[in-house]
């Protein structure tokens, strides 16, 4: 699938709701059942929100990504579904939380997953995709470390 994302990007008013609006018209593709429509719908975030970071816009995507029923939620619904979109998926999350990965991990993730087996779960399908980023998995182990070591006083 071929876009013009320079005439997409142009049509986007460069106000909070309406970038909000069009991130999540295409949100709504990770949804899909056909595996084609939902890998081309992360593509098309990852190029827009790539765009959108460029411009200093960060902490409106941030806000969609990890509001109630937002970005981060289709993701985890998306891999649910299908587990080999991970690949994608863990680009686009790291994308928009690269400044922020371990609380992505750490806090944003465990309001959706809140079944502790479930979390594990995608977070090591998350980590095994990228254990070639060693600051991505020393920045989780930490967060993690320093959560248990906080539990026990």
């Amino acid at each position: 699938m071929e876009i013009n994302k320079k005439k997409l990007i142009s049509l986007i008013k460069f106000d909070d709701d309406s970038i909000k609006i069009v991130l999540e018209t295409f949100k709504s593709g990770l949804f899909s059942k056909n595996c084609d429509i939902c890998l081309s719908a992360c593509k098309l975030l990852i190029t827009i929100i790539s765009d959108l970071i460029e411009m200093n816009l960060q902490p409106v995507i941030w806000e969609w990504f990890c509001k109630d029923s937002g970005g981060l939620s289709a993701c985890v619904i998306s891999v649910k579904k299908e587990w080999k979109m991970m690949d994608n998926i863990g680009n686009l999350m790291v994308l928009i939380g690269k400044d922020n990965i371990s609380e992505l991990l750490t806090i944003e993730l465990k309001k959706i997953l809140a079944d502790g087996l479930q979390y594990i779960n995608f977070v090591h399908c998350f980590l095994k995709v990228f254990n070639n980023e060693k600051t991505i998995c020393l920045q989780v182990f930490f967060r993690f470390l320093k959560e248990v070591f906080l539990s026990f006083l």
